[in-house]
C-alpha cells in the first residue's frame, strides 16, 4: 500500500469525527463507535478500482503514562453494495479489544495520546480513469450513522502522490 495515497484523508477524517463529536456529544468516534457499524463509501470514477488491500483504517493510541503503544490497522472489505466497506468480523472483534483497552487506559484519568486515519489505495482498471476523474469518501461510526463526508468529489489526481499515468493496474481477479 501507498501509505501517501489520499493522506489527505487522514487529517480529514480525524477532524470531521472530532468536530462532529464536539459539535453533537451523542456522535460516536472511534473509541466508541460499534465496529459492526464503521463503514466507509467510496466513490470512485470509472478506470479505478480498490484492489483487496485498498481501503484501511488504522487507530493508535499512547499511553502516555506507561509509553504502551497500541497501534491497529484494519482493511476495509466490500459489502454487498460495491462501494460501502466495512470492517470483517475478525476486525471488528480486534477494534472492540482495542476500543476496550484504550478506555481503559483513559477509565484510570491516563493521558492517552491517539490517532485516527483512513486510507485507500486505488489502481486502474482498463484504460485508467480520466484526467478530470472524481473522487469523494464518506465515513460513519455507526449503522444507523450518517455518513460525513472526508473527500467530496475531489479531483482523483490532486490527491495522489503520483501522477496518474503511474497509477498500478489493478490485480487480475481469480
Amino acid at each position: 500500500m501507498h501509505p501517501k495515497h489520499l493522506s489527505i484523508a487522514a487529517i480529514a477524517v480525524l477532524s470531521v469525527l472530532l468536530s462532529t463529536t464536539l459539535a453533537r456529544p451523542d456522535t460516536s468516534d472511534p473509541l466508541t463507535a460499534d465496529p459492526r457499524g464503521i463503514a466507509a463509501l467510496v466513490t470512485l470514477p470509472d478506470g479505478v478500482a480498490l484492489p483487496e488491500d485498498g481501503a484501511v483504517m488504522t487507530l493508535s493510541a499512547v499511553n502516555t503514562a506507561t509509553e504502551a503503544v497500541s497501534r491497529e490497522q484494519y482493511v476495509l472489505i466490500p459489502s454487498e453494495n460495491g462501494d460501502l466497506y466495512v470492517l470483517s468480523r475478525g476486525d471488528q472483534a480486534r477494534l472492540s479489544e482495542q476500543q476496550g483497552m484504550i478506555l481503559g487506559w483513559m477509565a484510570q484519568e491516563i493521558d492517552v495520546d491517539g490517532t485516527f486515519n483512513f486510507v485507500i489505495d486505488p489502481c486502474q482498471i482498463g484504460d485508467g480513469p480520466d484526467r478530470q476523474a472524481r473522487v469523494s469518501v464518506q465515513l460513519r461510526a455507526e449503522a444507523d450513522g450518517p455518513f460525513l463526508p472526508v473527500i467530496d468529489d475531489m479531483r482523483l489526481r490532486r490527491i495522489l502522490d503520483h501522477d496518474l499515468d503511474e497509477m498500478p493496474v489493478c490485480p487480475q481477479a481469480g
